[in-house]
This record gives C-alpha cells, sequence and structure tokens, in this order.
C-alpha cells in the first residue's frame, strides 16, 4: 500500500509529460500553418489567373526559382517613363487623317483616337485627358504645376513620382524643368527610373528561355516563344534569306490589351540575339 500513491503519481508525472510533449510539438508549427497551406495549394501562376483552390506564387519566390535556374530579371526602364515622342500609325476616319487625335493610353501603350467625326471642334482634346490617357503635347500657354531640379530623382521604383520632388516654385541658382501633371507625356523624356521586369513579362520571359533550354533553337522553338512572350502583339513572323543571315520580318499589333509591351518587346529582341543569331529582326513598314 506504501507504493501505491507514489505509482499514481509517476503514472500522473509521465502522462503530463507525454502530453506538453506532443502539444509542444503542435505548437511548434503553428505559425507554420499558412506557409504549409501556401505551398500546398501553390500553383504556377500570378495573381488574376487562379482559380478555385489555387494559390499564385509569390513573386519573391517565381524571382527565386529563376534564379536558381540561372535566369537574372532584367533591368528595364519603367515604360511610363521612355518618352514623350511617340509616333502613331496613319488612321483614317471618313477618308481624312485623323492620327493627331489620339491620346497615349499608359496602361495598354496605345492610343486611343477621339473627336474623329468632324474637322472642328470648341476645344482641344487636352480637357479629355486623364492620368492613364495622356497628352503627347502640351498646349501652348499652358501655366506649369510645378518644377523638378536638375538630378532629382521623380519616380520611386514602381514608377509613383516621390513626394516632394516637385517643387511649387522654380528652384534658384540650378537648371529646372517645368512639370504640367500627370495627364502629359513631356516629363518622362528627361526623367527616366530603372527597375525590373514586370513580373507578369518577367514570368514569360523565364518560360521562354526554359522552352528554348528544352527543345532547343527552331523555327518552331521561335514561334512558341514568341507566342509566350508577346501573346498577339508580335504577328505575322516572316523568314526571308538576304545573305548571310535571315531577316525575321514581323507585325505589330497595335490593338494588343498586353501590358508592359517594350518590356516584352526588347526581351524578345534579346532571345532572338542569344539563340537564333542568323535572324535579323526588322519590323514591316
Amino acid at each position: 500500500m506504501a507504493k501505491a500513491p507514489f505509482r499514481f503519481f509517476r503514472g500522473e508525472f509521465n502522462g503530463a509529460y507525454v502530453l506538453n510533449y506532443l502539444l509542444s510539438r503542435n505548437a511548434a508549427v503553428l505559425d507554420m500553418v499558412d506557409e504549409l497551406i501556401y505551398h500546398g495549394k501553390k500553383v504556377w501562376k500570378l495573381e488574376g489567373e487562379v482559380s478555385g483552390g489555387e494559390v499564385p506564387v509569390r513573386p519573391e519566390e517565381l524571382v527565386g526559382i529563376a534564379m536558381y535556374a540561372g535566369v537574372l530579371r532584367p533591368i528595364q526602364y519603367i515604360e511610363n517613363n521612355v518618352g514623350s515622342i511617340r509616333f502613331t500609325t496613319s488612321t483614317t476616319v471618313g477618308d481624312k487623317e485623323r492620327s493627331e487625335r489620339g491620346l497615349f493610353d499608359v496602361e495598354t501603350e496605345t492610343f486611343k483616337y477621339i473627336r474623329t467625326e468632324q474637322d472642328e471642334y470648341g476645344d482641344d482634346i487636352v480637357t479629355e485627358t486623364t492620368a492613364t490617357k495622356r497628352s503627347t503635347l502640351v498646349p501652348e500657354g499652358t501655366t506649369p504645376t510645378g518644377y523638378v531640379a536638375a538630378g532629382t530623382q521623380v519616380f520611386n521604383e514602381d514608377g509613383i513620382i516621390i513626394p516632394g520632388s516637385i517643387l511649387s516654385t522654380p528652384p534658384v541658382g540650378v537648371p529646372y524643368t517645368e512639370y504640367y501633371g500627370d495627364h502629359f507625356l513631356t516629363f518622362e523624356e528627361v526623367f527616366k527610373n530603372e527597375t525590373g521586369m514586370e513580373i507578369a513579362a518577367f514570368k514569360a520571359y523565364f518560360e521562354s528561355i526554359m522552352q528554348m533550354r528544352r527543345s532547343g533553337a527552331s523555327i518552331e522553338g521561335l514561334l512558341s516563344v514568341t507566342s509566350i512572350l508577346t501573346e498577339d502583339y508580335i504577328v505575322d513572323l516572316e523568314v526571308q534569306y538576304v545573305g548571310p543571315h535571315y531577316v525575321l520580318l514581323y507585325s505589330i499589333n497595335d490593338g494588343s490589351l498586353l501590358t508592359n509591351k517594350s518590356g516584352r518587346l526588347a526581351a524578345w529582341f534579346a532571345l532572338i540575339e542569344k539563340r537564333f543569331k542568323e535572324f535579323v529582326p526588322v519590323e514591316r513598314p
């Protein structure tokens, strides 16, 4: 009888030890539950491409996977800051040329044509500009909304204006440029900002390189990577022999809704230069 209490306590202590040991393992992974769920549902898609039950791969993880495969994220200029001088294609409405009636859509990188039904209007199309549909020209007499001293970094890495970089009055003793607001493109021809390739474009760029590594440099491979990287933006490829090289004729689909067009086009040129050295890309006039 004297030993019974000791056996009881020993059993209780042992049971409590085992229980707390098991519970401690659960507690140790509580902070990892969300991470484990992410890896369980993660798919090779980006935000906006996933369907029910899927979780998009994180951009930083996509970049890390590409780096492990030896593919670095190209550095490019933000498209919004490339330049204010943009040339439109001939746009005829009712047998009259209306290419001067365009506002540049910075989201789709195409011109939207307005006021094309008559010759004269009561005011300038600048009255219809927005932050996303911008005019390439500033009307004479427009008052600047700010001033930027030479050498000032105006945009952050996301292409957003840094507060304080635009002054309310002209700086004294230093060169400066006038700022007319984000409804115009003229500001971009001076101030450029480098950034990594847009993540959706980089995903396509990475997939294109892996496709070429797998299938090699062939006409079929060229068509495949062109479709992956530029979708419906670069179309009507044609190869012509002009010794000692082949001319790769292509056309641009201005109606494409693809994002980061200039970045994808530059990446396409880079892929051709690396993998299809005998081809010289030439855009059809």
